[in-house]
């Protein structure tokens, strides 16, 4: 009919007039992924332990008119596992074994060394070090020159120093001053004994 007709012409006048719709927005890209963490690098390897040094504690000495002769208690000691060194007024020892090394030195001999004469020997229980002296004939006062520089010194202070005319006391309360523990413990084991000589004169 001519009413329907009218209808459908204005309806789709109205489609016609009416703005086109918006097309949705496209979504977002979607995001990268994250970067791979670099892979971890290993733990360096540790270094191998250094090998444990010791000192010798137990040694002798004695000397002749030409040598100086250190004895070292050690069983069976190879000249693969020893070492030495000798200079003019010193010498290093050094002994290893099973990741140990043990080691004697003394850098200020009582007296200088012929280091070409001087040699090691290897014996069943000991090691033996041969020191050959430069000048044959000196007697060392001890295998180092402690005792030799503070007799000089102490010398020296006697003759121009601040001992020069000091009395018994002083010169025995400087004496314990400069005394090692060993030296102390003589001079007071010496004192006891005058102390004691005393009193037993004063009660006869």
């Amino acid at each position: 009919t001519a009413y329907a007709a009218a209808l459908c012409e204005g309806h789709a006048a109205r489609l016609r007039a009416a703005p086109p719709a918006t097309p949705a927005p496209a979504p977002p890209p979607p995001l990268a992924p994250a970067p791979a963490p670099p892979p971890a690098r290993a733990p360096a390897p540790a270094p191998p332990p250094a090998p444990a040094t010791e000192k010798f504690e137990t040694y002798s000495w004695d000397q002749t008119d030409k040598f100086v002769t250190l004895y070292v208690p050690v069983e069976g000691a190879t000249a693969a596992e020893t070492t030495h060194d000798v200079g003019d007024r010193s010498f290093a020892l050094a002994h290893a074994r099973a990741g140990k090394t043990r080691r004697l030195a003394v850098s200020n001999l009582c007296g200088p060394v012929d280091a070409a004469r001087s040699k090691l020997v290897l014996k069943r229980d000991r090691i033996q070090l041969r020191l050959a002296k430069a000048a044959p004939g000196d007697v060392w006062s001890a295998l180092d020159d402690t005792l030799d520089r503070r007799k000089a010194d102490r010398d020296a202070r006697l003759a121009h120093g601040d001992l020069k005319g000091a009395s018994t006391q002083q010169l025995l309360a400087d004496m314990y001053a400069n005394a090692s523990d060993e030296e102390r413990a003589s001079l007071l084991a010496a004192a006891a004994a005058g102390a004691d000589k005393r009193r037993g004169r004063a009660g006869a």
